[in-house]
């Protein structure tokens, strides 16, 4: 049983391609989440995404309280530990963790990839604004004025994904 976090990251290329489609053909249960400000994390108990407080939230908060929620979650539905898979983010987050000896009892492994404090390996343009910028924390005091900002710089990451990954498929359709 394999657990990632910020599942849009890992379906970037086709399902022979990603590591959760493999991990799934091989016979491992995954189990994705998501981190608070994704796409897929917008149903809050109380607040609304058009709500200021719903954005007010920080990484030691997804630290306290979130990523152990999804640990205890998945090993009480399978009863098994959890094999931990983070990139970027999901790494931050499970690092602090680890340093505050947290689900040492859960655990089985952990692989950590593209760990978010070193931004050298960052070549496209938008790589490298985004992380000069720190674009993160300026879109998520945007998005409470304008959650279509969110939705261009997904687009606009997808299509570098795709531009890097597939060439140049997208210069003959647009």
């Amino acid at each position: 049983m394999y657990l990632v976090q910020d599942s849009n990251t890992w379906f970037a290329n086709s399902p022979g391609q990603d590591l959760p489609f493999i991990l799934a053909d091989n016979g491992y249960d995954v189990w994705l989440s998501n981190t608070r400000g994704t796409t897929f994390s917008r149903r809050h108990v109380s607040l609304d995404p058009s709500n200021r407080e719903f954005w007010n939230w920080t990484w030691d908060e997804v630290v306290a309280y979130d990523l152990p929620a999804v640990f205890d979650y998945v090993s009480n539905e399978t009863g098994q530990k959890v094999n931990y898979i983070g990139h970027s983010v999901g790494t931050l987050t499970a690092l602090i963790s680890f340093s505050e000896g947290k689900f040492v009892n859960q655990m089985k492994s952990s692989v950590l990839l593209g760990p978010i404090a070193y931004l050298s390996h960052m070549t496209t343009k938008l790589g490298v604004v985004a992380a000069t910028l720190f674009l993160d924390e300026v879109l998520k005091t945007c998005l409470y004025y304008c959650q279509i900002i969110y939705f261009i710089y997904t687009v606009l990451c997808i299509c570098s994904l795709i531009r890097l990954r597939r060439g140049l498929l997208l210069k003959k359709y647009i």
